[in-house]
């Protein structure tokens, strides 16, 4: 037991795990409480405001594999596994989605090999939609199972409502954020 207590003792002090606390092994005024307190907050990310507008404009196609392409791997990753949650088609697009390269266009040209029947390809990026364009470019014969729809939301975020805190400085009533796109119907 008294083990226990002085391990927790240690870590605390050396960690500034709880409380106010701060660390003797990070260089930062700001505890890690202070920090989680204090976290920026956002509204809706662009991943979010993609997957919204996907499941707004393009409903599921039976038979048909929905992937979305944005700028990089990860998004268009995050954006398809919204896009199909919420299409219910999870089973459909897993080929499409798990255990791929996060490297483009090796990614893209992955998704295309391992998806059998029809695909469709939502571009939340002009770059997405030149490798879909590409990929039929260079093998005709993919036209007849991939179709492509560009989708465009504006970039996404949420505009900072006031400074962070000063140390020291008595608490702000903090004024809600502010989203920069906007609301879909």
């Amino acid at each position: 037991m008294l083990t226990g207590i002085v391990v927790m003792a240690v870590a605390v002090t050396l960690c500034g795990v709880t409380g106010w606390h701060p660390s003797l092994l990070v260089a930062n005024e700001r505890t890690w409480t202070q920090r989680w307190v204090h976290q920026d907050l956002h509204l809706p990310s662009k991943e979010a405001w993609v997957c919204a507008a996907a499941v707004q404009g393009y409903p599921d196609l039976p038979d048909t594999t929905t992937i979305v392409l944005d700028r990089g791997p990860y998004r268009g990753y995050v954006e398809t596994l919204c896009v199909d949650a919420l299409h219910g088609t999870t089973a459909r697009t897993e080929p499409g989605v798990y255990n791929l390269d996060f490297l483009e266009p090796e990614r893209t040209d992955q998704i295309v090999r391992r998806v059998s029947g029809p695909i469709r390809f939502i571009t939340a990026d002009p770059r997405a939609e030149r490798r879909v364009q590409r990929l039929i470019r260079k093998d005709p014969s993919l036209r007849h199972r991939i179709s492509f729809v560009p989708l465009t939301v504006p970039e996404c975020d949420v505009l900072p409502s006031e400074p962070p805190p000063v140390p020291g400085a008595p608490p702000a009533t903090p004024e809600p954020p502010v989203p920069a796109c906007p609301s879909t119907p």
